[in-house]
């Protein structure tokens, strides 16, 4: 197995295996410890339900209050390596509990601790885990690591069956197998702090991984730390990859190694260094950058000119007039900027005409790269604009292609919402372009809220679409072109592409083989998970188009129920 040998191969990935493998046994006993000493307390079935449902779902509440408040700033100020031990640390304080009381407070703390920390704070500190780990591997070993939790899983019940079956220990004095296993997973979450950062070193230095494929939510203290000493290299294409790691951060933050950086001898890691500054809001070096308008380089002069836009009260004409030789898409955007930012004396419709004019150039072939790196940089500003040409059917198809990928840049709540409200159009590529750019947005800002009903919209008619294939193959007796064949294939993707749209921490790539599958009990798994996740509209008309199981005549009859006609041969 590939994906096998790439992890045993990797220091990193192993200590990461052995900390999914050690979690998965470990919160898999706690909750059956909940269950145990439920049932030996409260014996009748309904009052079990009731409470472990009263634990869930203020657990549940409790997760998402740490989320929002606590995780971010916890990983910014101490870093992956006290991130990754909150649980385990948190799990042994519960466990030494149940050991000493061995009541049923005491395993509702237990499995509390499990649900309030595994899905904020760990979850994070395990993703953040990835960062380091190439793009083109990366899927491959994360359908490892997904195997490695179902073992841990197994080896959970194989624990309990010798323990608890076997050696008779009660729930209670099960905890003392727990805190075994807990000590091993402190271990490995030292261990993988320690391969994260020598990895996360040796990946920047060798320059291995491309940054805008791994997105995360936030920098933690360690990566910034590391981060800022690659800053001071004097390889410039080691600085600017440093660079575009801290622009990965989220809530992005100017930082003293960032300022030192517009003196750089390389006028592209200058360049890069006023950008992100610009974005940080940092008005310290407001002076500084008004010297360098002036720089021998006319991109870095381009820079200043945006900064100074919008961090300055004078018009950016003005500095055109003084010094001139700068580019044309800069002073546009510089212009724009000015004239569009909130909170003084505005000409937003001078600014609109300008922006107007500026997505117009993306139907020049020449022209269209420049023109959408200089929209994207005037963020939510553009977005108004955007969003009116990439809805507008009399526009050229040409620039409503690139559109998407512009708001993705953009990548602000803004920017996904834009892109939500144009999932449904005529043509099919563009919609393709649509929502793989939300998909995308959504996987990189994991804490994006997008409008639910838009999506299931969308998905509702793409399966309508899918089932109108299905009638026009039934036309053709079955037989479809090469054509055909690639247009239905793309359909479904588009279909999938939506569900994980609703579902982003679900596993639908394997759901989506596994119902595919002719291995029975494989098959039986895939439907049973859908079951339990789709709505039952939804699982109605999806299961059919993905289910081995399902004839194609059995395809055009639901196709002819569901879109409420028939074609006939």
């Amino acid at each position: 197995m590939e994906s096998f040998r790439i992890v045993r191969q990797s220091p990193h990935l192993l200590a990461i295996a052995a900390l999914i493998l050690l979690s998965s046994v470990v919160t898999s006993v706690a909750g059956w410890q909940l269950k145990a000493i439920a049932k030996d307390t409260l014996v009748q079935k309904d009052m079990i339900a009731a409470y472990l449902g009263a634990v869930a779902g203020y657990t549940g509440i409790v997760s998402l209050i740490a989320q929002l408040l606590i995780t971010s700033k916890l990983l910014r100020r101490f870093g992956i390596g006290v991130a990754l031990l909150v649980l385990p640390l948190s799990l042994t304080a519960g466990s030494l509990t149940v050991l000493i009381w061995g009541t049923l407070w005491a395993a509702a703390v237990l499995r509390g601790s499990d649900g309030v920390f595994r899905y904020s704070i760990d979850t994070s500190a395990v993703q953040l885990l990835y960062l380091p780990v190439p793009a083109n591997i990366k899927v491959q070993v994360k359908s490892f690591i997904e195997v490695v939790w179902k073992f841990g899983d197994g080896l959970a019940a194989v624990t309990l069956l010798i323990f608890a079956t076997k050696l008779h220990l009660t729930p209670q004095r099960i905890s003392l197998v727990s805190l075994v296993l807990l000590a091993l997973w402190i271990t490995a979450a030292l261990a993988a702090r320690r391969q994260y950062i020598a990895t996360l070193k040796a990946n920047i230095q060798h320059v291995r991984i491309r940054p805008q494929q791994v997105l995360v939510p936030v920098l933690d203290q360690f990566t910034t730390k590391v981060v800022a000493e690659k800053l001071n290299s004097p390889d410039a294409n080691e600085v600017i990859y440093a660079l575009t790691l801290f622009e990965m951060g989220q809530q992005l933050h100017a930082h003293l190694a960032i300022r030192k950086l517009l003196v750089h001898p390389s006028p592209h890691v200058r360049k890069k260094a006023v950008s992100i500054l610009n974005a940080a809001e940092d008005l310290s070096v407001k002076h500084q950058i008004v010297t360098m308008i002036r720089d021998n380089d006319l991109d870095v002069r381009a820079e200043a000119l945006r900064y100074l836009s919008r961090h300055d009260d004078m018009d950016p004409l003005n500095y055109i007039d003084r010094l001139g030789d700068f580019a044309d898409f800069s002073i546009r955007s510089a212009t724009i900027s000015f004239l569009m930012r909130p909170g003084e004396a505005q000409n937003l419709e001078a600014g609109r005409m300008i922006l107007d004019g500026m997505i117009g150039d993306l139907e020049n072939e020449t022209l269209a790269v420049r023109a959408a790196n200089s929209i994207a940089l005037l963020g939510d500003m553009a977005i108004g604009a955007l969003q009116d040409h990439l809805a507008n059917p009399n526009e050229g198809l040409r620039i409503r292609k690139q559109i998407p990928e512009i708001l993705f840049q953009i990548g602000t709540p803004r920017a996904a919402g834009a892109l939500a409200e144009n999932l449904v159009q005529a043509e099919a590529e563009l919609r393709f372009k649509v929502i793989s750019a939300l998909n995308r947005l959504c996987e990189a800002r994991g804490n994006l809220l997008v409008d639910r009903q838009l999506i299931e919209s969308a998905m509702v008619a793409e399966m309508m679409g899918h089932y109108r294939s299905y009638q026009l193959l039934a036309t053709a007796n079955g037989e479809a072109d090469e054509r055909m064949e690639q247009s239905m294939r793309e359909e479904l993707e588009r279909i999938f592409r939506l569900m994980k749209l609703l579902f982003l921490s679900l596993d639908l790539q394997n759901a989506y083989f596994g119902i595919q599958s002719k291995d029975p009990v494989t098959h039986a798994n895939a439907l049973e998970f859908l079951d339990n996740t789709l709505s039952a509209q939804l699982r109605a008309r999806l299961v059919p188009l993905i289910d081995s199981e399902v004839s194609f005549q059995e395809r055009v009859r639901l196709a002819d129920r569901f879109l409420g006609f028939s074609v006939q041969a």
